[in-house]
């Protein structure tokens, strides 16, 4: 008989590169005709595999004989195998993990298939003949795997193989052989059920990490000698193991149907870990299914906001759920969508400290006291935490420091509500409102008017901006204008902006004056209303919302609520109808409290999200065509002070070449 050797590490000078030597060897003189054998059909199956050229398959430097013995030279792998990697890997959970496990699924199954189609079957696809070549310290990227092993020859394994004769066996490791009868003609299919299992295991780890590997793998076993994917039925039928189905069951219900993980066990189940003649069929649209579950993974909004202990999904939940690193330390689903499975968060008198999410376990009833108090407590975290917004005593001087004219709407429901000139009040936070009319008629809409006199004396427009001096009331204003003051009393503060009754909308020489400053108002407000919810200004956005369940975990931190989340920030704001508008979308951008590492958070890619800013800004609506420059102007002078350089006709200065290289969106 004859055999092989574990692979040897080299160094080789000059280059300092480190190798792996494969060597054959015959037990007795009557094997060595086998080995000579199998060697010259190893190295016509290498030259092939060099001659692809696939990231994903292994590439041989060079073989050579040395008297009895016949070596092979590989580039070492200094991550080991797959299955090293699985049980060593420390690293983030997240999309990017994700992302890097479905791309390298993706190679090895393109590189499967390339290797088929040149007539060469591997026979032995396993964890531990997936090679990851990474950088020493690991600290450049995750590496890659890569197929190795081909025809059965041991090669960079921790545990010896049941067989270790080189022979022309068609079997390979016994855990991941298909069900085929012993005596069928082995094809290219067979691999692919080998692949099956590798996959299926490989989303058991991104769910579940090694522990959950180990329990599926002691599931699977039982009490027989080998942990085989299939289980024989009735008489010499066979068909998928009973734990497996368990597993893919498992899998699907502790991941959304959207995700790559759940899509991938759903791919394992229905084209690879099926009969022969079904894999037959699958095998053309195998590489067409990764790509479409690639191609929805990427098309996933790519916006992260890091926003501590907020929203999570996790199939365990552990009692020391406060503790620093929970969150890091959890058992996350990956999903394709933004909103999560899971909220957590405690109560805003909670004496939990941040990084866990401030919240009630039911929705509070629309504009009540707890409401306002949850509200309330946001912005004291925003104060204490934050460094966006100055005290009233050191704001700036009342022209910059506060909008020209504001409404003082007071402290309750019995305050007047009137239009003040901002030099005739204190410095004081105010509140500004971003909303949109919907399809009103001019006239159907309240604005603040300057009477009009014609050349005779009389007058052609009448005015109202005299009489909202004395008294706005409240019977008057439009239900998201009546929510705004609510919201504003209630969280303690006395003045109100809303552009279309605190700039006079008839006088054109108030409305150049008050437009560019735009930016300066939306930047100085203490807090930002957004209308998002309400389609047009009658319908207001203290309204009803459906309920949502909730259950508490006790902590030895107090009680944690855990509720399904139901906060969409892409859908429900960014796409929202309110930012299909011009103005509200330079006021988003231009409000103070829109972080600054949002706008550097891409760091080198900067550059392409102005441009990106600006090519969505030219697709929005704007009720009057020629206001477009003047509300763009908020976004530019605010990205003018983030990259602290001039900006002029949408034209930052300091990247002047490349900020001619955008265009306009297509509706």
């Amino acid at each position: 008989s004859s055999q092989t050797n574990e692979p040897l590490q080299y160094r080789v000078s000059p280059s300092d590169m480190e190798v792996a030597v494969k060597t054959l060897h015959a037990r007795d003189h009557s094997a060595m005709i086998d080995v000579k054998k199998f060697y010259k059909r190893q190295t016509d199956t290498l030259k092939k595999m060099a001659s692809l050229n696939h990231a994903n398959l292994i590439s041989a430097i060079t073989a050579y004989t040395k008297e009895d013995e016949h070596c092979f030279v590989f580039p070492w792998a200094h991550g080991g195998n797959l299955c090293k990697f699985w049980q060593e890997y420390k690293g983030p959970r997240g999309s990017d993990l994700t992302k890097w496990a479905l791309s390298q699924i993706i190679g090895l199954t393109t590189g499967l298939e390339m290797l088929h189609k040149d007539n060469v079957r591997h026979g032995d696809v396993k964890p531990q003949n997936i090679l990851h070549f990474c950088t020493g310290d690991r600290t450049e990227s995750l590496g890659t795997l890569v197929l190795a092993d081909v025809g059965l020859a041991k090669f960079h394994v921790d545990h010896t193989r049941d067989r270790e004769q080189i022979t022309s066996t068609r079997h390979g490791t016994v855990d991941y052989e298909p069900p085929e009868p012993l005596n069928q003609q082995i094809s290219r299919y067979y691999d692919n059920w080998s692949l099956g299992c590798v996959i299926l295991e490989f989303v058991i780890w991104l769910l579940y990490r090694s522990d959950g590997l180990d329990s599926f793998h002691k599931d699977l076993k039982g009490d027989n000698k080998h942990k085989r994917f299939w289980a024989p039925v009735l008489g010499t039928k066979k068909d998928l193991h009973p734990k497996v189905r368990l597993w893919i069951s498992k899998v699907k219900e502790d991941s959304h149907s959207d995700s790559v993980v759940w899509q991938l066990a759903d791919l394992a189940k229905t084209s690879l870990l099926v009969d022969i003649d079904r894999r037959t069929e699958e095998n053309q649209n195998m590489i067409k299914k990764l790509k479409t579950i690639e191609t929805h993974f990427q098309g996933r909004n790519s916006d992260e906001w890091e926003f501590p202990a907020d929203f999570v999904t996790s199939p365990s939940f552990e009692t020391d759920a406060m503790r620093p690193g929970f969150v890091e330390s959890s058992k996350f689903k990956e999903s394709r969508k933004d909103d999560s499975e899971l909220t957590y968060f405690v109560e805003p008198d909670d004496d939990h400290q941040p990084p866990t999410a401030v919240g009630l376990p039911i929705l509070p009833t629309i504009a009540s006291t707890q409401q306002f108090n949850l509200l309330k407590e946001w912005i004291r975290i925003c104060d204490d935490s934050h460094d966006c917004i100055s005290a009233p005593e050191n704001l700036r001087d009342a022209v910059n420091g506060m909008p020209t004219r504001v409404l003082f709407v007071g402290k309750d429901k019995n305050s007047t509500i009137r239009l003040v000139d901002s030099s005739d009040l204190p410095q004081q936070h105010y509140v500004a409102l971003s909303h949109r009319w919907g399809d009103l008629k001019e006239h159907e809409k309240l604005c603040t008017l300057e009477e009009k006199i014609d050349q005779d004396g009389n007058i052609e427009q009448d005015g109202n901006v005299n009489q909202f001096r004395l008294e706005v009331p409240f019977t008057f204003l439009p239900k998201n204008f009546q929510d705004a003051v609510t919201v504003t009393r209630a969280i303690g503060v006395q003045c109100l902006w809303i552009d279309s009754l605190c700039i006079i909308q008839n006088s054109a020489l108030d409305w150049e004056a008050e437009s560019v400053r735009m930016e300066d108002v939306y930047s100085e407000a203490y807090c930002f209303l957004a209308a998002t919810s309400a389609s047009f200004s009658a319908v207001g956005f203290l309204n009803e919302r459906e309920p949502r369940p909730c259950v508490t975990v006790t902590t030895p931190g107090g009680p944690l609520y855990l509720s399904k989340a139901i906060d969409n920030f892409q859908e429900d704001v960014s796409e929202g109808l309110l930012n299909t508008r011009g103005w509200p979308q330079s006021q988003f951008l231009a409000d103070a409290h829109f972080p600054r590492s949002g706008l550097l958070y891409y760091k080198d890619e900067r550059i392409r999200l102005v441009q990106h800013l600006y090519e969505i800004y030219s697709a929005l609506n704007l009720t009057r065509i020629k206001d477009r420059p003047i509300a763009i102007l908020g976004i530019e002078t605010r990205l003018a002070r983030v990259f602290e350089t001039n900006a002029k006709l949408g034209v930052i200065g300091k990247f002047l070449l490349r900020m001619l290289l955008w265009h306009a969106a297509k509706k």
